[in-house]
């Protein structure tokens, strides 16, 4: 059993140190096999080091369907159990790529930056042209870029 004390991005590393070495020792990983995966479900938010929401990925993921109402909400004690479709792809361990279903709709966007704390105003002067733009009627869109 091995546990990390140490912040959360901290343990992540540590212990996938830990995972890729153990499955170097075990021989668990057979270096001539390719193993493919996409990691999905990702929460859309997650705290600060100060106690405010950030996003995960980006600020202009969709969240997962059916949590669009937890979105529009904004309640406090549902905002880390968001989904985001947010997507990426991993080959043997390691993400080769990465992607997302954008928000195309401007009351998306207004309500992703209230979960983080924004008021409308501070949104406007970060991403207004953009969120102008949405009201003109940008379709759903989504994509991946590859690389580490």
């Amino acid at each position: 059993m091995f546990f990390s004390a140490a912040s959360y991005a901290v343990a992540n590393k540590a212990l996938d140190v830990v995972r890729q070495e153990l499955g170097k020792m075990l021989k668990l990983i057979d270096p001539k096999e390719l193993r493919p995966a996409w990691v999905v479900d990702f929460p859309m938010f997650e705290k600060t080091d100060d106690d405010r929401w950030t996003f995960t990925h980006n600020p202009f993921s969709m969240p997962a369907i059916d949590d669009i109402e937890k979105h529009m909400n904004g309640k406090e004690d549902e905002i880390g159990t968001i989904i985001a479709q947010q997507y990426d792809l991993v080959l043997n361990g390691y993400e080769i790529g990465g992607g997302s279903v954008r928000a195309h709709k401007p009351e998306i966007l207004e309500a992703t930056y209230k979960n983080m704390g924004y008021n409308k105003d501070d949104m406007l002067k970060s991403v207004g042209t953009l969120y102008k733009a949405f009201h003109y009627g940008a379709p759903p869109h989504g994509g991946i870029a590859y690389g580490y």
